[in-house]
Formats: structure tokens, C-alpha cells, sequence
């Protein structure tokens, strides 16, 4: 999970290289990445809620 080739990381990086050319004062076009980051993020909540009421249930 450490490795180079791990897709959080790449992610990562990809982000971490386009804020520092917007805050370098780059005009670019608008990235669908955040939206991208914030649904995995629902999903990861929602799926974390569900397992716990089935944990709480069982």
C-alpha cells in the first residue's frame, strides 16, 4: 500500500501539482477530481454506517 503505484497516492499527487499552479497563478480549466473525492467519501460513509447497524443489530 506504500508502493508508488498506489492510487490514493497518484491522486494525490496529480491534486498537489494543479493547486500549485492555480496558487502560482495559472488559469485552468475547472477539475471534476473534488467531485470525484467527495462521492468515494459519501460512499465511504455510507457503507461504514451500514455495516455498523448491522453490526449493532446482529
Amino acid at each position: 500500500m506504500d508502493g508508488p503505484r498506489h492510487p490514493a497516492r497518484r491522486g494525490r499527487r496529480r491534486l498537489n501539482r494543479r493547486s500549485d499552479r492555480v496558487l502560482a497563478g495559472e488559469t485552468l480549466p475547472r477539475s471534476r477530481a473534488h467531485h470525484y473525492y467527495v462521492a468515494t467519501e459519501l460512499v465511504k460513509v455510507f457503507a461504514l454506517l451500514a455495516l455498523d447497524t448491522d453490526v449493532l443489530t446482529t
